[in-house]
């Protein structure tokens, strides 16, 4: 096991940001702004959760990710004196919004930033500012998942303490396992205890066992982030903000409507079958020669580009930059892998952005109208420039463990289950199995629990010998991944 996360009391800035709330608030309502994807949705949850036991009033706002700006919107920020605002506080953004943070100053408000994003050159000036990438001791995990911000800053309001104040809200910690995972964050320290205690505290979360269950997911062998991926990320993640409401914000708080969860999860479905036809036509238009990918098309889903590009990059091994237009502006995602560092990159040729940023292997950026071809140069050029720092794509890594049956995977569940959860950061083990067969009925996830595989043993489809990747479930039931180890 890991060190116990740090606790609240011991990281500076969060007395400052929580004394900063608690302070103004008093004499106005908290804006809790936040970030339209499930860590900047659940790191709303959050802090919404901590202030109402506080009975301090609040209320929220997320931009709708299809919105041009990303962050604070300077138009909203002067309307919130006028509806009785005191206190501007941002989770999982704002890192980057300087010039509005200066504008929601001048008129009187206290401004406090909450985010994990990477720190730009010019850092706000506001009354508090929260981000574990900031050089201070001790502090978290810089890796740290904007709901752990989120999570920590909840504990500093509620001067929660002691080795156990993560578990101490059971309902919040469940959160931020999903926003967590969502954001594939390394899964080392503070985010690895995060994940490690909450999933227990997620399969009894009352709300997402009826999602699951009217869904139509089988989470009887557990959870682990691998399965989260599959199932309840990607249908949470679904809704888009309407503003001042977002779907599953209400959701998480309790207002369940199983009407509405049928119809996103045939939107979903029709949107995996729109992603993947984009993706082959993408796919079979790449230039094979450069070890990067940089695709400009008009023609793409705007919201697709994230996911795009993050497909592009598992089945290629190449570092992707996805752009298309959106609201008649260029803008587009970057997903690699380290060492190559998308902040950078981006940072590089600043002048042709309206607004750039994120982490180093996932970022975001929108093209100056009229800077398009000029963004497409520079894009090479950086590229070429970076070419060391690119991992050469399709090297195996050798297997962890080998069985001749599968029978024999059973012996090492506990073990794994000590190293557990996997993902960024902790890798699933990978084994090479000699003699192994797969249900004839195979729905294509390429991922079951160790026992529906046994029951194979004579009539499923003969596979082996195979690679596979090991997974376990926090109930300890050993998941075997032939698809993928992410």
């Amino acid at each position: 096991m890991s060190a116990a996360p740090l606790e609240p009391a011991r990281w500076g800035p969060l007395a400052r940001a929580a004394e900063a709330v608690r302070g103004r608030a008093a004499g106005g309502a908290v804006m809790v702004w936040g970030h339209d994807d499930l860590d900047g949705i659940t790191s709303t949850a959050i802090v919404l959760r901590a202030l109402g036991g506080l009975n301090l009033k609040s209320r929220y706002h997320i931009p709708p990710r299809s919105s041009a700006r990303y962050g604070l919107d300077p138009e909203v920020v002067r309307a919130l004196p006028g509806q009785g605002v005191g206190v501007l506080l941002t989770v999982d953004c704002g890192i980057s919004n300087s010039a509005e943070i200066r504008t929601a100053k001048d008129l009187g408000l206290t401004t406090v930033v909450t985010d994990h994003h990477e720190l730009p050159r010019e850092l706000p000036r506001a009354d508090a500012l929260v981000n574990p990438k900031l050089p201070e001791e001790p502090g978290p995990t810089p890796e740290l998942a904007g709901c752990g911000v989120a999570l920590y800053l909840a504990a500093a309001l509620e001067l929660r303490s002691g080795s156990g104040w993560l578990e101490q809200d059971q309902e919040s910690l469940s959160w931020a396992v999903l926003g967590t995972v969502s954001d594939r964050v390394p899964l080392v320290e503070e985010n690895r205890a995060i994940v490690k205690m909450g999933l227990p505290a997620l399969a009894d979360n009352p709300v997402i066992r009826r999602v699951a269950e009217f869904a139509g997911f089988d989470l009887s062998a557990g959870l682990s982030p691998a399965i989260l991926r599959r199932t309840l990320v990607p249908l949470l993640s679904f809704a888009e903000s309407e503003g001042p409401r977002h779907e599953t914000v209400e959701l998480l708080r309790g207002d369940f409507r199983p009407q509405r969860m049928a119809e996103i999860r045939n939107l979903l479905e029709e949107r995996g079958r729109a992603l993947e036809t984009q993706f082959k036509r993408l796919l079979a238009g790449l230039d094979p020669g450069p070890p990067y990918i940089l695709a400009v098309d008009e023609a793409l889903s705007p919201d697709m580009t994230g996911a795009l590009a993050s497909r592009l990059r598992d089945e290629t091994g190449k570092p992707a930059v996805v752009a298309t237009l959106k609201h008649g502006l260029l803008a587009g995602e970057c997903r690699g892998m380290l060492p190559f560092d998308f902040v950078e990159f981006l940072g590089s040729m600043a002048h042709v952005f309206l607004q750039h940023g994120g982490h180093k292997q996932a970022a975001g950026f929108t093209v100056v109208q009229g800077s398009e071809a000029e963004f497409s140069r520079l894009a090479v050029r950086e590229f070429e420039a970076r070419r060391e720092m690119i991992p050469r794509p399709g090297s195996e890594t050798r297997a962890d463990y080998r069985f001749k049956t599968l029978a024999e995977a059973a012996g090492i569940a506990e073990e794994l289950a000590d190293r557990a959860p996997f993902g960024p950061g902790n890798p699933m083990p990978k084994a090479l199995v000699e003699d192994i067969r797969i249900p004839r009925d195979a729905s294509g996830e390429g991922s079951w629990a160790l026992p529906q595989l046994m029951e194979c043993r004579d009539s499923g489809e003969q596979a082996g010998p195979l690679s596979a990747f090991l997974d376990v479930t926090h109930s300890g039931t050993l998941m075997i991944n032939l698809k993928t180890g992410r």
